[in-house]
Parts: C-alpha cells; structure tokens; sequence
C-alpha cells in the first residue's frame, strides 16, 4: 500500500469517517470499529481493497434516499487501520478516539475474557472517556 492511498484514505476517513466502540448482542463487550458510508460505491470499494473489511448494502428507506455503502473494520482490523490512518487524521473528535483506541484498548482487554470486578471498572472509565462529549477544539495544523 503507498502513501498516497493512505493519505486518501485519511481524508475519506475524516470527511465520512466514523471511528467507535459497538458490540453486537446486549451482553457483548464493546470493541473498536471504523467505518465509512457512501452513496459511490468505488469509495467503499477503495477501502475495503486497502484496508479489508466488510461492505454492507445500506437499503434506501425513502423513495427520494439513493443507493448508498457501509464499509467496515472491525476488532484488530480496525486497530490497524486506524495505526495506518492515525498521523494524517486532522478531524480533532475522530483524532481523539483513535488515539485512545490505539493507546488504552488493549490495556483495558483481557486477553482471555475474564475480568475481575477491577479489570471491569477500568473498562467502563475507558468506555466512559472514549464516547464523553468533552471536545478540546484545536485549528488543522
């Protein structure tokens, strides 16, 4: 993968970028997910052709919507992506909690799933700070 791909990748990811924690069932644990949605389909596929992933169909829910794509990465994957993407992210929300994905998720993870009631309440502060709505605004250097 070249340089201007991920500097591409960068600027799609800060214009239509979503970087978060989800879980798929109730009782799951949360864990990292970026994502990108796009009526052009080519902008999808140039992710997933880079990065891997998943696309997903976004079905038009009123007759007026277009057609649109829902690319993702997902666990490690998008640790990974977010590794490669990180230095050219300039949007200051996504920054912020791709550094903390980057830097703190894996100290708050138990390798073997088990947590004791600490492990536990370390997470839920990190999970907490990650989705806090506190925004420090800094100008695009």
């Amino acid at each position: 993968m070249n340089k201007h791909d991920i500097l591409y990748a960068a600027g799609l990811f800060d214009g239509e970028g979503t970087v978060s924690l989800m879980r798929k069932m109730k009782k799951e644990r949360r864990s990292p997910v970026v994502s990108l949605s796009s009526t052009t389909r080519e902008l999808v596929d140039f992710m997933k052709s880079t990065f891997g992933g998943t696309i997903i169909n976004v079905t038009a829910r009123r007759v007026h919507h277009r057609q649109a794509w829902h690319w993702q990465a997902t666990h490690n994957r998008a640790l990974e992506v977010l590794s490669q993407l990180y230095p050219y992210i300039r949007e200051p929300e996504k920054k912020r909690r791709a550094n903390l994905l980057l830097t703190g998720y894996k100290a708050v993870t138990a390798a073997n799933g088990k947590y004791t009631p600490e492990m536990n309440d370390t997470r839920e502060a990190f999970e907490s700070e990650f989705f806090s709505t506190v925004r420090v605004l800094e100008p695009f250097a």
